[in-house]
């Protein structure tokens, strides 16, 4: 992540950066990586944890009444 300094540049427009809006210049360019964040368009790279159907059946506990 890039440091900010005096001459901090808005990821947005690569106007100056102020400190209310950090780091970005204004309320507008906050707004529209949010927007751009809800839309899908940025993402977090992840590896998917896997879900209880991709368990084999062997795997899935049983009570004591089932396993006779």
């Amino acid at each position: 992540m890039a440091k900010l300094g005096k001459n901090s540049k808005c990821p947005m427009c690569g106007k100056i950066a102020t400190y209310k809006f950090r780091p970005f210049c204004s309320k507008n360019c906050s707004n529209l990586d949010l927007s751009r964040w809800f839309r899908g368009q940025y993402r977090v790279e992840a590896e998917e944890m896997p879900g209880v159907d991709d368990y084999s059946e062997s795997f899935i506990p049983r009570n004591k009444e089932n396993s006779h």
